[in-house]
Formats: structure tokens, sequence, C-alpha cells
């Protein structure tokens, strides 16, 4: 099977137990919730359709062989197929972290994965969402790209402003935002946007 293939296997398991767990999971702390939760939801189809090339509205610039004239080669491919799965491997690992944590009474979780950065799972989905626009190398790809790290933004930005108690503070004090070993810290200042 061609790295390609299993690419569209392993994100739709992916997009499956993601669906699965926004409805049975639990939440974590500022997360969106109600209206705000299924606008986020909503938002990330079409950032998924261009991304997967589901939906091609750039027929005459995604050309046959994409953006690299040659394609990717199979060696390259399968490098970032396996970058693919390491970014879903970090989705997965904070998600049954945050649930173990969570089950335990804990309320805020600042060990495993939130130990190295406070969005470790959208820090996982970028990565992954980043192998597969390269493996693709359509300006649809790299367009939902684009598209799907506006939306983890500005839903990293909502989180940020709904989590800004003491403990949050001290934990948004010593752990980068979602840039592993980032010299400096960014916050989202109560009613602001992202900042240093």
């Amino acid at each position: 099977m061609a790295p390609v293939v299993i690419i569209y296997l392993i994100w739709g398991a992916w997009l499956l137990l993601w669906f699965a767990a926004g409805i049975v999971g639990p939440r974590e702390a500022g997360a969106p919730r109600g209206w705000r939760a299924i606008l986020f939801h909503l938002a990330t189809v079409p950032a998924f359709a261009l991304l997967l090339t589901l939906v091609r509205p750039f027929p005459a610039t995604d050309l046959a062989d994409g953006l690299w004239t040659a394609g990717i080669p199979d060696g390259p491919g399968w490098a970032l197929v396996l970058l693919t799965l390491a970014g879903f491997a970090l989705a997965a690992w904070t998600c049954s972290h945050r649930i173990r944590r969570a089950t335990a009474g804990v309320q805020l979780v600042d060990s495993g994965p939130y130990a190295l950065v406070r969005h470790p799972y959208h820090l996982g989905v970028l990565i992954a969402a980043t192998a597969t626009a390269v493996l693709f190398g359509q300006l649809t790809a790299l367009l939902g790209l684009l598209l799907l790290a506006g939306i983890l933004i500005a839903k990293i930005s909502y989180e940020e402003q709904a989590c800004d108690d003491d403990a949050y503070r001290t934990y948004r004090a010593h752990t980068p935002l979602i840039v592993p070993f980032w010299p400096e810290n960014i916050h989202v200042p109560r009613g602001g946007r992202l900042a240093k």
C-alpha cells in the first residue's frame, strides 16, 4: 500500500475516535461548551476536507503531482506517515492521561504531556496535519492545514482566557503554550489576544 492510502486510514480512524470522544469524553477545564463547542467542531469539517483533499477548490493549481513536481518518494512518504502517527500518539497520550487524572479527581492536569506544553493535544493534531499536508503536497491540503491551525489557535485562545485562576496562572508561568522548551511563555490576558 502507498503512504497516501495509509494516511487516509489513519485519519479515518482518528476522526471516528475524535467524534466518539467528543460525545462521551470528559471536558477539560476551560474547553468550549454548548454552542461554542459545536461551532469549533463544525469549523473543523471544511479544514479536514481540504487537508485530506476530499474537496479541491483549486483544480488548476492542484497539479497531478502536487506542488512538489516529482511527488514525494515512498521513503520520505513513509517517514511522513510515521510523523503523522507520532502526532496522533501524542494526542492519544494526552486524552488517556487527562481521563485518568480526571477520574482521580485532579482539577488541573499538569503532568504527563501537560508537563511539556499546556495544549499537547492540539500540538499532536498540528504535527499530524503538517505531515499530511506535506505528503499530499497540494495547495488544497496546505490551505486545509492553515485553516485547521487558525481554528486551533482560536480554540487555544478561548481556553486560555477561560482558565484564569491562581493554579492555572502558576502552571502557565512554567509551561510553554504549545511549543515544547520555548524560551518565553505566551499567555492570553483576560479579554485579550495571544501575547508574550
